[in-house]
């Protein structure tokens, strides 16, 4: 089965930002947030890749996700 995915749809910011919050509520890690961003990166408009990228290389990827979601409220 070929490596292809599911949907040609483009992720939203929104939906990169619930990925990143739910990998923090179950995993609890800088690094697994960081890698969802990686995943995500390639899958969001290009516009958006350089927010991606620069949450992948902050050293407290919990506090920058914890000031986006409170923006959100």
């Amino acid at each position: 089965m070929p490596d292809r995915p599911i949907s040609s749809r483009s992720l939203s910011m929104f939906d990169v930002i619930l990925c990143m919050a739910l990998a923090q509520r179950i995993h609890g890690t800088d690094d697994a947030i960081r890698a969802v961003a990686h995943r995500c990166r390639d899958k969001v408009q290009a516009a958006l890749r350089p927010q991606i990228a620069a949450l992948m290389r902050t050293p407290d990827a919990r506090a920058v996700l914890a000031k986006i979601l409170e923006q959100i409220n």
